[in-house]
C-alpha cells in the first residue's frame, strides 16, 4: 500500500476494499461507494470527500478532481472502467461461485419466492449457474430485488414475475410488475 502515498484521492467501491486499507497517516481524501465504506474509511482517518450509492454516480464527479492525483483500489473484476488517467491497483481477487452444492440445488427445487441480486457480476453468475443446472424454471416466478437498471436488464429475459429496483441514487423504489420492462 505504500504506492498510495503519492496520491491525494483514494477511490474505493466496496466495503471490503475499504476494510483492507491501512490507517491513513497522510490525510488522504476518499471518494467511495456506500455509507458503510465511508464509515470504515473515516475510522481509519481518511477525509471523506465524496460518497455515492454506486460507481456510476461516483464516476460522474471524477472530473471535479485531478485524475493524476487519484488512485482506484479495487478487486480484479471491475464493473465500470474508470478514466484511463486514473491510476488503479488491484488489492484483492474476487471469486464467484462456480457450482451449486447438492443442498443448494435441493433448496432451489423446493422453490424460492424472493432473490436479492446485488451487482452485475452477481446477476451474471446467478444466471450462468441456474442455466448450468437447469434450475431457471424453479425460480422464474420469484420476485427479484436489485439496486439498479443495469442489473434489471441482465435479469429481465429470465424472470417472469417482477423486478423491484431500489434506486439508491434517488432513494425510491421502482417496481416492474408482471410485464418486466427496464428503462
Amino acid at each position: 500500500y505504500s504506492q498510495i502515498n503519492k496520491f491525494t484521492f483514494v477511490i474505493t467501491t466496496s466495503k471490503f476494499a475499504a476494510s483492507l486499507l491501512p490507517i491513513n497517516n497522510n490525510r488522504h481524501k476518499a471518494l467511495t461507494v456506500g455509507n458503510i465504506s465511508a464509515e470504515i474509511l473515516r475510522k481509519k482517518n481518511y477525509q471523506i470527500e465524496l460518497v455515492k450509492p454506486n460507481i456510476l454516480e461516483l464516476g460522474k464527479k471524477f472530473d471535479n478532481y485531478p485524475h493524476n492525483q487519484m488512485v482506484y483500489l479495487s478487486s480484479d473484476i471491475i464493473t465500470k472502467p474508470l478514466p484511463q488517467e486514473i491510476n488503479s491497483y488491484v488489492i484483492y481477487h474476487t471469486k464467484y461461485k462456480k457450482f451449486f452444492k447438492v443442498e443448494e440445488k435441493l433448496a432451489i427445487k423446493k422453490g424460492i419466492d424472493v432473490i436479492l441480486v446485488y451487482s452485475l457480476n452477481c446477476a451474471k453468475t446467478l444466471i450462468k449457474l441456474l442455466l448450468k443446472y437447469n434450475l431457471l424454471k424453479e425460480v422464474e416466478n420469484a420476485t427479484i430485488y436489485t439496486m439498479n437498471q443495469e442489473v434489471c436488464l441482465i435479469l429481465q429475459p429470465y424472470f417472469k414475475k417482477k423486478i423491484i429496483i431500489q434506486d439508491l441514487s434517488k432513494s425510491e423504489l421502482i417496481i416492474k410488475n408482471e410485464q418486466i420492462t427496464c428503462k
